[in-house]
């Protein structure tokens, strides 16, 4: 099976489990016009230990976009400076993408 035909968790988990590993392809929507275009994308793991803790993103102005469920909201200049707080109320997996305005 083509890694394209695997769910995004899936084919990101293998970067988090016994890695490094190689994505070939895209997320959904991530294609050269959207890399050109200064978005950024990251993904991150909270860990049981992490559950609960202040952890942020160091991250820009713009807009920040769930890319699990696809939310988005303004980041302003002065919560880029502090960092992008991330959710850590639970054990999980994070893919975030910050984008211009």
């Amino acid at each position: 099976m083509g890694d394209e035909q695997m769910p995004v968790r899936t084919r990101l988990a293998l970067h988090l489990i016994g890695g490094p590993w190689i994505i070939m392809g895209d997320l959904a929507g991530w294609d050269d016009a959207r890399r050109a275009d200064g978005s950024r994308l990251a993904t991150f793991v909270v860990t049981p230990a992490d559950v609960g803790r202040a952890v942020r993103w160091q991250a820009r102005p713009g807009v920040l976009c769930d890319e699990w469920s696809g939310e988005r909201r303004p980041v302003t200049a002065a919560e880029a400076k502090l960092g992008v707080l991330l959710d850590t109320s639970s054990a999980t997996g994070l893919a975030l993408s910050i984008h211009p305005r």
